[in-house]
């Protein structure tokens, strides 16, 4: 048997930081790593037992292959014998029943303005456009730095799109196309807000965050506009959705909305494909 004592918390949160994992899934790993130390060894049995106890749990069944890697790797794996190492490498991490995926539901983009005209603030509106134009999730939202766009580039011609230069999921950089009609509302924002402070755009300093709003704060008010625009709660993850969905409803191909949604997997952007096809079905059927 495989002895959980010789591994520490403090070395598991280490190891993680190490890998690059963020806070949250760090905060969520450590809950399932103090309820893993109950049964004080691993094996198959003690694995088999704590997947049943978080059936269905995706979270708990990836803490578990992540954590038998930890044991493997980390610097601490020399503690470990010959036998142990070939039963933690020999635990069948029982499978998830397939659950059927829910289809993410879409508003048009007449229905998005409609939103956008129930803000406040010329802060809010530019929040909804900027998380709608582009399919952002909420984390990239509220991470943008002003001067991650080409502000100088595309002054040149205002015509033209702007550029959105993104960190998004795992830390992967991307470029994203941003609307000459965004780009001036924005740049006439940021110069009368935060230009007040900083006189100009080039004195802002180079960190500067965009939107300084939490993401709980994004999902709060969205949902009240929403709710006043269209008579129901929106939270940011509907907004991406519909951006993908309402492409390719305008004929644009799926690599090209794997590009822009920065899927990994183009299985991920297919989903959009069901989606399109049951809403054809119902217009056929409304006909």
């Amino acid at each position: 048997m495989a002895t959980l004592e010789k591994f520490s918390e403090t070395h598991f949160i280490q190891w993680l930081e190490n890998k690059g994992y963020t806070e949250r899934t760090k905060k969520e790993y450590l809950i399932y790593y103090k309820k893993l130390k109950v049964f004080a060894d691993l094996n198959q049995g003690s694995a088999d037992m704590f997947c049943q106890s978080h059936e269905g749990n995706r979270v708990a069944r990836s803490f578990l292959k992540t954590f038998i890697q930890f044991m493997l790797r980390n610097p601490m794996a020399n503690l470990l014998t010959e036998p142990e190492v070939n039963l933690l490498r020999g635990i069948d991490i029982p499978l998830l029943k397939k659950q059927e995926r829910k289809e993410p539901q879409v508003i048009s983009k007449d229905e998005v303005f409609r939103i956008e005209n129930c803000c406040r603030s010329e802060a809010s509106k530019l929040m909804v456009l900027i998380a709608y134009n582009c399919g952002l999730r909420v984390s990239e939202l509220c991470s943008i730095k002003i001067h991650d766009f080409n502000w100088e580039e595309w002054k040149i011609d205002k015509t033209k799109m702007g550029r959105l230069t993104l960190i998004g999921k795992g830390e992967k950089t991307s470029v994203l196309p941003v609307k000459p009609e965004i780009m001036q509302r924005l740049g006439e924002w940021v110069n009368n807000d935060w230009g007040k402070i900083y006189g100009s755009l080039k004195e802002i300093p180079q960190e500067t965050i965009l939107f300084p709003v939490s993401v709980r704060k994004f999902h709060k008010l969205l949902a009240n506009a929403s709710e006043k625009a269209l008579g129901k709660r929106i939270n940011p993850h509907r907004l991406r959705h519909s951006f993908a969905t309402n492409l390719l409803e305008h004929n644009i191909d799926i690599k090209t909305i794997q590009r822009l949604m920065r899927h990994k997997d183009i299985s991920s952007t297919q989903i959009y494909l069901h989606v399109d096809n049951k809403r054809l079905d119902e217009a056929i059927e409304k006909f």
